[in-house]
Protein backbone atom coordinates (compact mmCIF):
# COMPACT_ATOMS: atom_id res chain seq x y z
CA UNK A 1 0.00 0.00 0.00
CA UNK A 2 0.84 4.10 -0.35
CA UNK A 3 1.76 5.72 2.32
CA UNK A 4 -0.46 8.95 1.72
CA UNK A 5 -2.68 8.98 4.66
CA UNK A 6 0.13 9.52 6.63
CA UNK A 7 0.06 13.71 7.43
CA UNK A 8 2.02 14.87 9.86
CA UNK A 9 0.30 17.03 12.47
CA UNK A 10 -2.88 15.30 11.60
CA UNK A 11 -2.57 11.48 11.42
CA UNK A 12 -3.43 9.99 14.57
CA UNK A 13 -1.44 6.73 15.98
CA UNK A 14 -4.35 4.79 16.29
CA UNK A 15 -5.52 5.51 12.64
CA UNK A 16 -2.44 4.47 11.66
CA UNK A 17 -2.29 1.21 13.79
CA UNK A 18 -5.92 0.43 12.40
CA UNK A 19 -3.90 0.81 8.85
CA UNK A 20 -1.26 -1.13 9.71
CA UNK A 21 -1.53 -3.06 12.79
CA UNK A 22 0.83 -3.66 15.81
CA UNK A 23 4.22 -1.88 14.99
CA UNK A 24 7.23 -3.80 14.98
CA UNK A 25 9.36 -2.04 17.58
CA UNK A 26 8.27 0.92 20.00
CA UNK A 27 11.05 3.62 21.17
CA UNK A 28 10.35 6.49 23.51
CA UNK A 29 7.88 5.41 25.57
CA UNK A 30 5.75 4.86 22.13
CA UNK A 31 7.06 8.24 20.90
CA UNK A 32 8.50 6.70 18.44
CA UNK A 33 7.36 3.19 16.56
CA UNK A 34 8.79 1.24 13.81
CA UNK A 35 6.98 -1.27 10.94
CA UNK A 36 8.82 -4.19 9.52
CA UNK A 37 7.95 -3.52 5.08
CA UNK A 38 8.89 -5.52 1.97
CA UNK A 39 8.26 -4.17 -1.02
CA UNK A 40 6.18 -5.48 -4.04
CA UNK A 41 4.99 -4.42 -7.19
CA UNK A 42 1.62 -2.82 -5.13
CA UNK A 43 3.76 -0.94 -2.74
CA UNK A 44 4.89 -2.69 0.82
CA UNK A 45 3.07 -5.00 2.48
CA UNK A 46 3.74 -5.18 6.74
CA UNK A 47 6.34 -7.95 7.11
CA UNK A 48 4.38 -9.89 10.54
CA UNK A 49 7.27 -9.44 13.76
CA UNK A 50 9.03 -12.30 14.52
CA UNK A 51 12.88 -13.53 15.11
CA UNK A 52 13.53 -13.91 11.24
CA UNK A 53 13.25 -10.30 9.48
CA UNK A 54 14.33 -11.91 5.90
CA UNK A 55 11.16 -10.79 4.02
CA UNK A 56 11.83 -6.96 5.46
CA UNK A 57 13.14 -4.37 2.77
CA UNK A 58 12.23 -1.30 4.50
CA UNK A 59 11.50 0.03 7.82
CA UNK A 60 8.66 2.57 8.70
CA UNK A 61 9.63 5.00 11.35
CA UNK A 62 6.93 7.30 12.79
CA UNK A 63 7.39 9.99 15.30
CA UNK A 64 4.54 11.34 17.55
CA UNK A 65 3.97 14.16 19.74
CA UNK A 66 2.62 13.75 23.50
CA UNK A 67 -0.85 13.46 22.03
CA UNK A 68 -0.42 10.45 19.83
CA UNK A 69 -0.06 12.86 16.21
CA UNK A 70 2.11 12.12 13.77
CA UNK A 71 5.18 14.22 13.88
CA UNK A 72 7.18 13.02 11.23
CA UNK A 73 7.56 9.49 9.12
CA UNK A 74 10.25 7.84 7.14
CA UNK A 75 10.75 5.09 4.88
CA UNK A 76 13.98 3.31 5.42
CA UNK A 77 16.13 0.58 3.42
CA UNK A 78 16.95 -2.18 5.81
CA UNK A 79 19.54 -4.86 4.64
Amino acid sequence: GSFSFLVAGTTKRHEIAAMLGEPSARYSSDGVVTYRLQANPDGYRSVARSFEWSPATHSLVLQFDESGVLLRHALVRVR
